[in-house]
């Protein structure tokens, strides 16, 4: 009765030449550090959420 949830391999995924592709690729290739260090959770020094995610 629970969903079971599977993580998707994107690169496996995206269309090769696609806009999603490249969207993908320039995400990953960008510096968050800042975005990560500005959501930090004070309490526990944890992520709210990945800053990927966000963009």
């Amino acid at each position: 009765m629970s969903p079971r949830l599977l993580p998707v391999d994107l690169e496996a995924e995206l269309i090769p030449g696609s806009f999603a592709r490249a969207v993908h690729h320039v995400v990953d290739a960008l510096d968050l550090s800042a975005i990560d260090a500005h959501l930090r959770n004070d309490a526990v020094n944890a992520a709210a959420h990945a800053p990927a995610l966000l963009l």
